[in-house]
């Protein structure tokens, strides 16, 4: 490492004092130059940090809070299964509320439904039956009729 040093500093003796002089300068006006850009950036990422700290914050905080109900619901038990009977009377009742016509039956581990409704009764039925009866439709056909809905659904446990 010296000797790149003694040898610039011999190159720069070299060299007349008035050189010597602007060499010097221009070095000043790089460094100079180098530290106001330095400076001019630093700023600029002071400013953008500024702005994204209270976002990373919210979803730090939001992140652990989805920590601990994961944390909280992996200790439960897993919900008991409802017999496949319940589930037939349960997704009637639900059906006949929303003014759905539907016949259902059991066919294996499935509920096959085939009936009429209007489309948006149907999806209700459906989510309602996901959300509180863990039954999903596994297969879907519908065909419409005018304003009424003829579906046949294959719905499955969870």
């Amino acid at each position: 490492m010296n000797a790149p040093v003694s040898r610039l500093l011999d190159a720069l003796q070299a060299r007349s004092p008035r050189e010597r002089r602007m060499i010097l300068l221009a070095m000043l006006v790089v460094a100079g130059a180098l530290l106001v850009w330095l400076t001019e950036w630093t700023l600029a990422e002071h400013r953008r940090l500024a702005t994204q700290l209270p976002t990373a914050q919210a979803q730090l905080v939001q992140m652990q809070a989805d920590a601990a109900e994961l944390s909280r619901l992996q200790t439960l038990p897993a919900p008991a299964t409802t017999p496949t009977e319940a589930l037939l009377g349960a997704a009637s009742a639900a059906a006949s509320s929303r003014g759905l016509k539907v016949s259902i039956e059991r066919s294996g581990h499935l509920l096959q439904a085939e009936g009429s409704g209007g489309f948006a009764a149907l999806v209700d039925w459906l989510a309602t039956l996901q959300a509180e009866q863990r039954l999903r439709a596994a297969q879907v056909s519908m065909e419409t009729r005018g304003d009424t809905i003829h579906f046949r659904i294959a719905l499955s446990p969870q």
